[in-house]
């Protein structure tokens, strides 16, 4: 399945995304963003894949972001699904520096935005983000993120950030 926005497409993982999927989690320049603590194998992604088909089911849902040209440069996250309140996490990677400050990331977000309200029928998206991270804070808020409080990730302040679909 894909969702086309007007710069990229999103699409669901397959598993010839493995490898690429298993550098971006074994690069630790990304691991102060997420959840990860070490390195993952080939096994644990292909894994990831095989079990990760529906939102509803697994909690999670990853779509990569391809280039209309079919070029993947990203992937954006849907996590921590609570289907009584329909809420979901979102996060999202643009990998390389060069790809980035494009309207990829704007696009991708919006499109997702739109297909969780019709596809995935959810009421709220989150996120957070270090208060450093001034693009990401401006990449939320101008696609409707409104700050919603400060907590702490890994020890570190936050900005909590939500939207109502």
């Amino acid at each position: 399945m894909s969702i086309r926005g007007e710069k990229i497409y999103l699409r669901t993982v397959m598993k010839e995304d493995a490898p690429i999927i298993l550098d971006w989690e074994n690069n630790p320049d990304f691991w102060e963003v997420t959840e990860n603590e070490g390195p993952f194998s080939l096994d644990d992604i292909k894994y990831f894949i095989e079990n990760s088909n529906s939102l509803e089911d697994s909690g999670q849902l990853r779509y990569m972001i391809s280039t209309h040209s079919g070029r993947i440069i990203g992937a954006i996250d849907l996590f921590d699904f609570d289907p009584l309140s329909r809420s979901s996490g979102i996060g999202i990677l643009i990998a390389k520096p060069e790809d980035r400050s494009k309207g990829f990331a704007s696009d991708a977000l919006l499109t997702l935005i739109r297909h969780s309200r019709s596809g995935h029928l959810l009421k709220q998206l989150h996120c957070i983000i270090y208060p450093s991270n001034i693009a990401s804070i401006k990449l939320f808020s101008r696609c409707g993120f409104k700050h919603s409080g400060i907590s702490t990730f890994k020890d570190k302040e936050v900005h909590r950030y939500s939207l109502q679909l």
